[in-house]
């Protein structure tokens, strides 16, 4: 499990923490996360408290492969507005 705190920062800003799995499909469950099953391994990602302005999702987003050839890879990620000083 990988737990995600509130960070501090200088100025206000979204920021993002991504995580690509193994597996390429995303399962939307009724309580706002996602399941990604894989061949060895599932990955769930949720917020543990959605009112503080977190959210999740699950998206394919562009990146490169080993060869530096473009290509769309599944992330689920996480991410929040900070404003400034928040803790």
């Amino acid at each position: 499990m990988i737990v995600v705190d509130d960070i501090e920062t200088e100025q206000p800003r979204q920021l993002e923490l991504r995580f690509f799995p193994e597996g390429q499909q995303a399962y939307p469950l009724a309580d706002g996360s996602f399941w990604i099953p894989g061949r060895n391994t599932n990955f769930d990602i949720k917020p543990l408290t959605p009112s503080s302005g977190t959210s999740v999702a699950a998206e394919n987003v562009p990146t490169y492969d080993y060869y530096n050839t473009p290509v769309d890879k599944l992330a689920g990620a996480f991410s929040k507005e900070y404003p400034k000083g928040s803790v």
